[in-house]
């Protein structure tokens, strides 16, 4: 089951990525800042109700896996400073704001 959870929070992230830049209502994910430069703390939020809704109404701990290509990057799924799968600290736990709304 954690292994289901992981994978749709590495999709998660996958999407975060994507639209990152977008800002606007309705969207799964947002950033804010919307352009984060290297020295920004970024504030995530994570809406359940939208997109394919797979962890709307899910009640426990929900985590992101988090990670970044960089030009050390060998293709776009080498992630760097990416924790290990399974890996749920403290720091990866997203809070839950509300129902169906999460905050990293």
């Amino acid at each position: 089951m954690l292994f289901h959870f992981m994978k749709i929070i590495k999709g998660l992230v996958f999407v975060l990525v994507a639209v990152s830049g977008v800002d606007g209502y309705g969207q799964l994910i947002t950033a804010d800042p919307i352009f984060p430069v290297q020295t920004d703390s970024v504030i995530i939020t994570y809406d359940a109700t939208e997109g394919n809704q797979a962890l709307m109404g899910y009640t426990g701990d929900v985590y992101a896996h988090t990670g970044v290509i960089t030009s050390e990057s060998s293709d776009g799924a080498d992630w760097k400073h990416a924790p290990s799968w399974g890996d749920n600290s403290p720091k990866y736990k997203l809070e839950r704001l509300a129902n169906d709304l999460y905050q990293l």
